[in-house]
């Protein structure tokens, strides 16, 4: 046997040959036969052939070898004569491998016990040996004693896995495995499987939200998803979202107990949420189901103060309306506006305050209001009241003259929290070389010859700062001998187009007369007069502004000074508006008029109620006096029609570099008044067609509040208008006496439900855009609905109304006796005119409604996102 021989034989015979001549000096009785080291000498014999001329030691074992690497010594002394001679003992040494154990196959997957329910289960074993290793060519599989050649083993796995054309068998499936080493030991094994088919797709159930009609747009969706008991178990990587044939699957999770979360990471929009689930089962059958839900746009109690301005001087006159979002009525509003916590005022409609601040600072307004079934909101809004600085004239005499040159400096300053303190810089070197607590007119010499810009601050108690230089505190000190002018100007100050007259005084210590009389009207450098016989003159001013006249004088003998005057010329703004509510589906347009009582520049906007600029009319350029015409035909800057609402042209304006607004809203509007309207009735029968009909009309555009209530009582039952913007024209409320979640009502016994309205008028600077979607004259069709729910020919409800443009119809169904919304549809591009959409009967989970009574609401959504006010009727619903 060689080094190195593999044997699958754990017993081998192993015969170790020695020449005769050889063996006869080796004592062959006391020979060793180790096997790693274990005596295996009694299994073994001697055999010497003389024959052969050889003697044979064969070793027959009788117990196994150790498996893997084995080392066989032979050892044979010397015989003890020749123990001394220069013979060596005898000895030989080699190493074999032994392997005889088959390779082990075991599953992996699917487990044994398992029933098998997908007819291309894929099957998993580990075939491996810790001995010579699998030889991957011997592996052979059948499948019910048919050999198969769809399996691929690597790294000691083999995978089974059937094609779509050759399925596993049905009932019991076999599997024989056959697999040998790298020494031919091989290993047979059997796997035997019941086969019972997954042919039912797993179930898709959205178990939250439970109701389909959802109020927050973020609502997040869970779903249970799960196979039969039987099945072949969701296949957890398949399941997919989508919106709108958008995949919507990242934003899925998985919580490892059949149910999955949909996170939105975008609010829905409003109206019907369409989307689709999808899943299949490990045997590959599939689901897809569809889910219906509603998004309605609940109105949250909120309440929002609106001050305008919200910062102005002290005192100042702030107006106060306030903003509701809310589905029920408003019992309650509450006005804090000094930020104490007490409340200053409390009303039950929604009202206009003017509130008068006397004191500077940052005042917390707080609205509170309570609605009909006790819900509470409250909003704050911060004022801020400034600390208007110190007003302040000065005058100083002379400007001008010879060294050492003596100013008088008067100063007349006012302020509602008194003086603090005066400051004069004479020499305009950063440095105050006066303060007094007392006054501010004083005199001052110069004695160096020199233009000083002297500066004057005044400040008030409470800090607020008023810094005065201009060119009529400039000081011209000359040399000796210099004459001094005094310009005088009358009036100093008016509206344009505003005539000035000029002069001056001029003193002269040499007597010398006055060669030229020159005048600078406006300040700008350029003298535009000049006159070698006075400085009398007359000027017109047009332009707003505060000017700085200059006269310089020059005497016969070349010497020149100058002095300077003020004059402010005011500018005065007219605005009228020839129509303030414009219907867009008559092309009707407003004609606008801006008269300037001065030459200034000037910007004319639109504006929306929440102040965004929306279309300008002039652009910023220097306008001269006069009268200037616009009109506007309710479009933005793009030609695109605005939503319909209140919109207010506002004038803004520059004088000396500072910007102005005319803003009628700042001294118009808020004026209450109840507008004209039919009676009410007092009693209502809903399903004798007998509602409340109520007809009002607005002259002039309004924020309207309609609403009904109890007599004799102040309790709201149902508000129609909180405080709408309204244009002129006619509307109609009409209720069928339902509350706000839809459920009839009666007065309590002795009363009889009111209608009440009041308007509080829009500023003299409003235009109404009339061009929303509406809907009008709804009327249902049969008035008792009997949707059989066994016959072909499933009846439906005709919901029948005049439509004025096309939009998108949001239909609303409540159950009038359990007051709860039931059922939405939306219905996209219906054209206008009178028109219809079709109910079933449903509620959005494809169940018909209960017998009973019901109020079915109409509303109207336009391109602009302007949605109309919801009109109703109502109906039965009879099996």
């Amino acid at each position: 046997m060689k080094d190195g021989t593999k044997l699958n034989n754990n017993t081998p015979e192993i015969t170790f040959s020695i020449k005769n001549v050889y063996a006869m000096k080796l004592d062959l009785d006391n020979r060793k036969i180790l096997i790693n080291n274990k005596d295996y000498t009694n299994q073994s014999i001697v055999d010497q052939n003389n024959k052969l001329g050889e003697t044979f030691i064969i070793l027959h074992p009788t117990e196994k070898f150790p498996e893997g690497n084995v080392t066989i010594e032979l050892k044979i002394p010397l015989k003890k004569q020749f123990q001394y001679s220069n013979l060596k003992p005898g000895y030989k040494k080699i190493n074999i491998y032994i392997d005889s154990v088959a390779p082990e196959i075991s599953v992996i997957s699917p487990d044994i016990n398992k029933t098998i329910r997908d007819k291309y289960t894929s099957f998993e074993f580990n075939i491996t040996d810790k001995g010579s290793g699998v030889n991957s060519d011997s592996i052979q599989v059948n499948i019910n004693n048919k050999f198969i050649n769809y399996f691929t083993y690597s790294n000691g796995k083999l995978k089974i896995t059937p094609p779509k054309n050759n399925p596993l068998p049905d009932y019991d499936i076999n599997i024989e495995i056959i697999a040998k080493d790298n020494l031919q030991n091989i290993a047979i094994k059997k796997f035997a499987y019941k086969a019972q088919y997954d042919s039912i797709p797993p179930s898709i159930e959205l178990i939250s939200p439970i109701e389909n009609i959802i109020t927050d747009p973020m609502t997040p969706l869970v779903f249970k998803i799960y196979d039969d008991e039987n099945g072949s178990g969701v296949n957890i990587n398949s399941v997919y979202i989508e919106f709108n044939e958008t995949n919507e699957t990242y934003a899925l999770k998985y919580d490892g107990n059949d149910t999955f979360e949909y996170v939105p990471q975008n609010p829905y929009n409003y109206g019907d949420l369409i989307f689709n689930v999808y899943a299949k089962d490990n045997a590959g059958n599939s689901k897809i189901m569809t889910f219906n839900l509603y998004v309605k746009e609940q109105k949250t109690l909120k309440a929002t103060p609106v001050a305008y301005p919200d910062t102005a001087y002290a005192p100042a006159t702030i107006k106060f309306s306030p903003e509701v979002e809310t589905d029920n009525a408003i019992q309650d509003y509450y006005w804090d506006f000094d930020g104490d916590g007490i409340y200053d005022s409390h009303d039950i409609t929604a009202q206009s305050y003017s509130h008068i601040y006397y004191q500077p600072g940052d005042y917390n307004v707080t609205l509170k209001v309570v609605d009909l079934n006790g819900n509470t909101a409250i909003g704050n809004v911060i004022v801020h009241i400034l600390n208007r600085p110190p007003s302040v004239d000065v005058s100083i005499s002379p400007s001008n003259g010879q060294v050492p040159l003596k100013v008088s400096f008067n100063v007349t300053a006012s302020d509602s929290d008194g003086i603090d303190y005066y400051a004069w810089d004479f020499d305009g070197d950063g440095i105050y070389d006066y303060n007094s607590t007392t006054t501010g007119t004083t005199s001052y010499t110069y004695t160096k010859t020199g233009v000083y810009k002297a500066k004057l601050i005044v400040a008030d108690k409470k800090g607020a700062v008023t810094e005065y230089t201009a060119p009529t505190t400039t000081v011209l000190a000359s040399d000796e001998g210099s004459p001094t002018v005094t310009a005088i100007v009358s009036p100093n100050s008016g509206d344009a187009p505003l005539q000035v007259s000029f002069s001056a005084n001029v003193e002269d210590p040499l007597n010398k007369g006055v060669k030229l009389y020159e005048w600078d009207f406006d300040g700008d450098g350029i003298y535009d007069y000049n006159s070698t016989e006075t400085a009398n003159t007359q000027y017109t001013y047009e332009k707003a502004g505060t000017f700085y006249p200059v006269v310089r004088i020059t005497t016969t003998d070349d010497r020149v000074t100058y002095d300077a005057a003020e004059v402010k010329i005011n500018q005065k703004i007219t605005l009228t508006i020839q129509q303030h509510t414009i219907d867009l589906f008559n092309a009707e347009t407003s004609e606008i008029q801006v008269e300037l009582g001065a030459a200034s520049p000037v910007e004319v906007v639109v504006k929306d109620r929440e102040n965004n600029i929306v279309k300008v009319l002039q652009t910023w350029e220097e306008l001269a006096k006069g009268v200037y015409d616009y009109t506007w035909d309710g479009k933005d800057d793009n030609g695109n029609e605005l939503p319909q609402g209140d919109y207010y042209v506002v004038v803004n304006y520059k004088i000396d570099d500072k910007l102005f607004t005319y803003d009628l809203r700042d001294t118009t509007g808020g004026n209450t008044y109840n507008p004209w309207r039919t009676n009410s009735d007092r009693y209502i029968y809903p399903f004798e067609n007998k509602p409340m009909t109520i007809t009002f009309r607005i002259d002039y555009p309004s924020e309207v509040i309609s609403f009904v209530g109890y007599s004799w009582s102040n309790t709201r039952v149902i508000t129609f208008r909180n405080r709408e913007p309204l244009g002129a024209g006619t509307y109609t409320d009409v209720w069928y006496s339902q509350n706000d979640n839809g459920a009839f009502i009666t007065p309590p016994p002795g009363s009889y439900f009111l209608y009440g309205i009041w308007a509080y008028r829009l500023a003299d600077n409003v235009i109404y855009v009339r061009n929303g979607a509406e809907v009008d004259n709804v009327q249902v069709s049969p008035s008792i609905f009997s949707p059989d729910i066994n016959a072909n020919d499933k009846k439906t409800l005709k919901v029948s109304f005049s439509l004025n443009k096309k939009a998108k119809i949001e239909l609303e169904v409540y159950d009038a006796e359990l007051g709860m919304l039931v059922a939405t549809r939306t219905y996209n591009n219906i054209e206008a005119g009178d028109t219809y959409v079709l109910f079933d009967g449903k509620d959005n989970n494809g169940v018909y409604l209960r017998p009973g009574k019901y109020t079915v609401g109409i509303r109207a959504v336009d391109e602009t996102g302007y949605r109309s006010i919801m009109k109703y009727n109502v109906f039965r619903i009879y099996y």
